[in-house]
């Protein structure tokens, strides 16, 4: 290949704002140019809120186009006009299809933040954290016509401890590959990356619904941990309090294997500066929480704020999901 390879770019979520600064800072990648999904309405519908990707690339003196079908003939005439020579696609929401699989001369690669086959689909970082797995990983594969179901160019490992929140877990996952870019790119592009099959179990992990997230203090404290990390940021882990109904996102905790009581119910007798409440078995300390309009607080100041006398429904939190 003469001169550095073009490299064009698909991209939406937050995920994908690593890869960008990475191609900006590149001196080996000819980064020609992107599109991203299009804006849209905020919570009142008033005002367009653009992509995560779109808006951090304004801060790099960029705009990537806003599309909102990939596919649409009049957009892959445009795209084909810039002949990239790789199209890199990071969670970017929409499927690719033949046309546009076929148009770059080496093909379009995804980053996908999971071990595949275990998981594809739209969630596989939730899905790790919220399965207790011991180990999850961020790969380079490529785009194929199946759902996550390319060949994997590079992988990169990541052993879990059971502290990790999901949202915070994805960046980093994005920030190993993104610091990987160039020499990836360039090795697949060279045949030292040829591609290897996906072998083993294929897990299929779904979108994610607000319900999912409500809280069943009726199970393992470390089940209920593993979904309020999972969670976080987005939709948030909730439990709906016994006093009044309200709605309680539960965004920090620590694992209280040594506290015993009765599920949903505030622990008596620990120290003011904590709020830890009772699972089936075990209890979670709240290290912060976010009261229905409220700002993140400590535990120990929502503990304060109810006179010391926190209980949350065991199980209506279900009937309270959207």
């Amino acid at each position: 290949m003469n001169g550095k390879p073009k490299i064009y770019f698909l991209g939406s979520g937050k995920l994908a704002i690593p890869f960008l600064q990475a191609l900006y800072d590149s001196t080996r990648l000819d980064f020609i140019g992107g599109a991203t999904g299009v804006a849209k309405p905020g919570k009142r519908g008033k005002k367009l809120i653009p992509t995560d990707a779109q808006t951090f690339a304004a801060t790099l003196g960029i705009t990537l186009e806003e599309v909102p079908k990939v596919n649409d003939p009049a957009f892959l005439a445009k795209l084909a006009q810039l002949t990239p020579d790789v199209i890199l696609v990071v969670s970017f929401g929409q499927i690719l299809r033949d046309d546009l699989l076929a148009l770059p001369k080496s093909g379009c690669v995804n980053i996908h933040p999971s071990l595949l086959p275990r998981y594809r689909g739209a969630s596989p970082v939730v899905q790790a954290v919220l399965n207790q797995d011991a180990e999850t990983g961020v790969c380079f594969m490529e785009v194929a016509p199946a759902l996550d179901a390319g060949k994997i160019y590079r992988l990169f490992r990541r052993k879990l401890d059971g502290t990790e929140y999901a949202d915070e877990l994805e960046l980093e996952l994005a920030s190993t590959a993104a610091n990987h870019l160039d020499e990836t790119i360039l090795a697949i592009l060279s045949g030292e990356l040829p591609g290897v099959e996906q072998s083993g179990e294929v897990v299929v992990c779904g979108k994610i619904a607000k319900g999912d997230a409500a809280i069943n203090w009726n199970c393992d404290a470390a089940e209920i941990a593993a979904k309020i990390r999972a969670y976080h940021d987005w939709p948030g882990a909730f439990a709906i309090e016994r006093q009044n109904g309200a709605r309680v996102t539960i965004s920090r905790v620590t694992l209280r294997r040594d506290l015993q009581g009765t599920p949903g119910e505030m622990i008596a007798g620990t120290p003011k500066n904590q709020l830890c409440i009772a699972a089936q078995t075990g209890a979670l300390q709240l290290d912060e929480v976010i009261p229905a309009g409220g700002k993140p607080m400590t535990g120990a100041a929502f503990r304060n704020g109810r006179r010391g006398e926190v209980s949350f429904s065991p199980e209506s939190a279900l009937s309270g999901s959207e």
